[in-house]
Formats: C-alpha cells, structure tokens, sequence
C-alpha cells in the first residue's frame, strides 16, 4: 500500500506510513481490500436447486426437472463469468454442479414410468368367495331400493313410518344406564315387533345369507363407492338390535341369544371378502352394534349361564 502523502511503499494492513507518520485512511486500507461477491447467477441456480426438489414432491417431476435444468443453465453462466473475471472457481462452483448434475439424473429416471406387463395383476387377484357362493353378492344387492329418495325401505318391507319410528329406538340405546333401555324398549314394544313383521322380506335375505359359509363382494374397490344396500343393511341390524334386546328383556334368552349368533354369523363372513375401505367400515360399525347387544344379554340378570356360554 502506497502512503498518499510521500509515496512510500507499506503493507496492506499498516494504519501509519512508515516514513512520514501519515494516518492511512480506512477508505484508503478498504480499497487495496479484495471483495468477495456472491454472484447473482449462482444466487438463483441455489434457489432452482431447492425449488426443484419441493416441485419433486408436490407437483409433477417434469416440472422438477425443468427448474433442475434452469438452475444448471444459471450455475454455468456463473463459471463462465468467474472464468472471463480471471478469477479462480471456488469449491462452491463444483459442488452446486455436481448437486444439480446428480439431481438431473434422478428426476429423469424418476419421469420414465415402467412398461405395463399384461395381466400382471387385475381385480380377479383380489380375495373373493369361491365361484359357488357368488350369488351371496346379488342378496346383499338385493336389499337396495330402486330409489333411493323415498322415505319408506320396500325392499326391505318397512313404510316411510317405521323408518322414523326405527330412528327413535336407535337413540334409546344412547342411554347408558341398561335397566333404563330396557324399560323403554319394553314401552314401545308393540312397534318393534310390528317393524319385524314388515321386514320379513329383508329378514329373509339375511336368513339365506347366513346358510353360506361365505359371503362374495364383486364390487369394483373404490374408495368413493357406497353400496347402495348399505343403508337398508343398516337399517335391518338396527332393528335386530332392538328385537334381541327386547326378547332378552321378555324372558325369551333363547329367541334372543339365537337371532344375535345368526346376524353375527353373517357380519363375519362379509369381512372375509371385502374390497373396499366402505365396506370395511360397514363391518367394523356391525361388530360394534353386536358387541353392545351382546352386551346388553349378559347383564341381564335373568339370562340363564348356558345362553351365556353360547355368546362367549
């Protein structure tokens, strides 16, 4: 560093010439100073990089791919700048290259989807009831009404009354105390046993279906999908639940324990062959409905040990 004042030769850190006492300015140190900038080329391919890899995973890879491919684009323009400055590449140059170089490579083979292999897998790999007991599937679509805006079940035998009435019962066994359902099932006894009148078309579906040893579900697996039996299903466990329970409560254990063991039976075997996550769901609020029947029975003290023992 020269001294302004009487030219004198110092070194770059000196504050005072060696000659002339002269204070050297800090402008003055600054300016011998080499300055290290951050190109702004090499700035933006960082960005790209990181941008790229978040595009990876919620977008699409061919989006990736291309602000991958801008990115490497932006970096050479950097070396090429730093080259043409005679300037030396820094460590940093090499390892974003090589970052976005690699990244490039992995985005392009994640982009190339495999050839499909013929018959590798259809839905006929999926578990099902064997061929013999495929009928069980068009029974269980046979509890679905044709419309299924109307107030009343036909095909199940309930009128547009029973099914309000059926919704009432329902919230009875929301109460948690069992001698308080008990009394109230028994109030509205005369309409519980006359809805099981009425569904003997849909009784006598369950009743056939509990002869198989397994139920089919032919049904395309789609996440979306709902049976459209499900809801007179529904409806038919709910009123099993009130039947059993009021049997239980009248002192016919055996009608009640015998009724809950066949409509158990068939939520069983529906588990065993089902597709779709509706489906599972359909079964898993089956067992829980059964379970609190079951419940229901054993805490009745008049219910004899033997019944008990066929629950168990």
């Amino acid at each position: 560093m020269h001294c302004p004042k009487c030219g004198t030769q110092n070194s770059d850190d000196a504050q005072v010439c060696c000659s002339c006492a002269h204070v050297l300015t800090c402008s003055e140190t600054e300016r011998r100073k080499p300055r290290f900038q951050t190109s702004k080329s090499i700035v933006s391919a960082i960005f790209l990089a990181g941008l790229s890899i978040v595009l990876a995973f919620i977008v699409r890879p061919t989006l990736a791919f291309l602000a991958a491919l801008l990115g490497l684009l932006l970096l050479i323009i950097s070396i090429v700048q730093t080259i043409r400055g005679k300037k030396k590449l820094t460590i940093k140059h090499i390892v974003f290259c090589m970052f976005i170089v690699f990244e490039m490579i992995f985005l392009t083979y994640w982009r190339i989807d495999a050839a499909p292999i013929p018959n590798d897998y259809t839905i006929f790999d999926l578990r099902s009831a064997p061929l013999l007991w495929y009928g069980t599937y068009h029974l269980l679509n046979s509890l679905a009404d044709k419309n299924d805006d109307l107030a009343d079940a036909p095909a199940i035998g309930l009128s547009s009354e029973d099914v309000e009435n059926l919704k009432e019962i329902n919230n009875i066994f929301k109460e948690k105390d069992l001698q308080t359902i008990s009394l109230q099932l028994q109030a509205r006894s005369d309409e519980i046993l006359s809805m099981w009148q009425n569904a003997e078309k849909g009784r006598d579906v369950l009743a056939k279906l509990a002869v198989f040893p397994e139920i089919a579900d032919l049904s395309e697996p789609d996440l979306e999908s709902i049976p459209s039996w499900l809801e007179n299903f529904r409806r038919l466990t709910l009123l099993h639940r009130a039947y059993v329970c009021l049997q239980s409560c009248q002192g016919n254990h055996e009608t009640a324990v015998d009724e809950l063991i066949r409509l158990d039976s068939i939520g069983k075997k529906m588990s065993l062959n089902v597709r779709s996550l509706i489906y599972k769901l359909v079964c898993l609020a089956y067992f829980r409905i059964n379970i609190e029947t079951a419940n229901f029975i054993i805490n009745n003290p008049e219910t004899p040990n033997e019944m008990i023992v066929l629950l168990e």
